[in-house]
């Protein structure tokens, strides 16, 4: 729910500086380049952290899932270690 807060934050945020900007930009040009400037800049940052966020879900559900086959091969290993000794 965390990245999620913050995906619809940045989203809401970029929104309002880019809205606040253009409304700044008849009495202050400067100011209101800069807060447009600063609004599409965080959309920028958005459309970078959706990729490298995928593709660190990505890598530790991969992680993950080697674990849990690593873990399964130890366990089945000293069954068989069992098994042999009982017989």
């Amino acid at each position: 729910m965390g990245i999620l807060g913050s995906l619809v934050g940045l989203i809401f945020g970029s929104g309002l500086m880019i809205y606040s900007g253009i409304g700044v930009l008849v009495a202050a040009p400067m100011t209101g380049i800069l807060y447009a400037g600063i609004g599409v800049t965080m959309i920028g940052v958005l459309l970078l952290c959706i990729p490298v966020g995928y593709w660190i879900i990505r890598w530790l559900a991969q992680a993950i899932a080697n674990l849990a086959k690593y873990i399964y091969q130890k366990l089945l290993q000293r069954k068989a270690e069992k098994h042999e000794k009982n017989i």
